[in-house]
């Protein structure tokens, strides 16, 4: 009787080593799956805006307070810096060809909207600033009054299927020729 008590404990300790094992290969499991089939979770931003090198218009700012972030365009686990510059490249066709240069931004920040249309409206007016007529709720465009620059400014107030806010798009072209031929370029003035 007495040999019998200690393979009942060696026993014991054998089927909860089990049983840990076990549930640690679950969740490692679990973990290689999720890494494979699901897209990244947006990064959490801590850190202050950084800008594109050469950014062309010192006075065009992300609101205070704003952080860096992260995009997921195209293939669900690709995974961009929010910042970047695209050379001149052209656009439009004939008549109409043009050459432009790209400067993007995405960030994060906890203002709806509005504040921050109205944010970056205040930075734009009296220096020669148009709104555009096709600019509507989340998706802003600019034109300068000589129409050699161009402003995108996009967001909406909603949530992402993982519960986190869209990205804030702040985007600046600039144009070798003026865009004046552009029906959108059309608007009231920024004053």
């Amino acid at each position: 009787m007495r040999g019998a008590i200690p393979y009942f404990f060696i026993a014991g300790g054998i089927i909860a080593i089990a049983v840990i094992l076990s549930s640690m290969l679950s969740i490692i499991d679990q973990r290689e799956q999720s890494r494979a089939g699901s897209p990244p979770k947006p990064a959490r931003a801590s850190v202050p805006v950084q800008y594109p090198a050469d950014w062309p218009l010192e006075y065009v700012r992300a609101p205070e307070g704003a952080l860096a972030t992260e995009s997921t365009p195209g293939s669900e686990n690709e995974v961009l810096p929010g910042v970047w510059f695209v050379p001149e490249k052209e656009v439009g066709r004939a008549p109409h060809e043009n050459m432009v240069t790209s400067w993007v931004m995405l960030y994060s920040y906890d203002g709806k909207t509005a504040d921050g249309v109205a944010m970056l409206e205040s930075e734009l007016a009296g220096r020669g600033w148009i709104r555009s007529d096709s600019s509507k709720d989340g998706y802003n465009v600019y034109y300068s009054t000589d129409y050699m620059y161009c402003i995108y400014f996009l967001h909406k107030d909603e949530l992402t299927s993982l519960g986190e806010p869209y990205k804030w798009h702040l985007e600046i072209q600039r144009y070798r020729d003026p865009v004046d031929y552009l029906e959108q370029a059309k608007g009231e003035v920024l004053e």
